[in-house]
């Protein structure tokens, strides 16, 4: 898996990456998950904690007070 501070901005490219990761582990469920997060709210910048699985949603960043919201400045 990866090695994550919990709750970082990820570019899309990372999530799809990991998804990539957990199709290939067979783990379909949180692939779904995070692909349509990332369907339903495009953006090139995600919040998302990786140890929640599917608990947590990937909340897009469209603005900086969007990081504001998450205490991230």
């Amino acid at each position: 898996m990866l090695d994550v501070i919990y709750n970082d901005p990820f570019t899309r490219l990372s999530l799809i990456n990991f998804v990539k990761g957990n199709i290939d582990s067979d783990n379909i469920f949180l692939a779904l998950h995070i692909l349509e997060a990332i369907k339903d709210d495009f953006s090139d910048y995600y919040l998302y904690d990786y140890s929640m699985g599917t608990l947590d949603t990937p909340a897009p960043i469209t603005c900086f007070e969007d990081l504001r919201d998450y205490g991230l400045c």
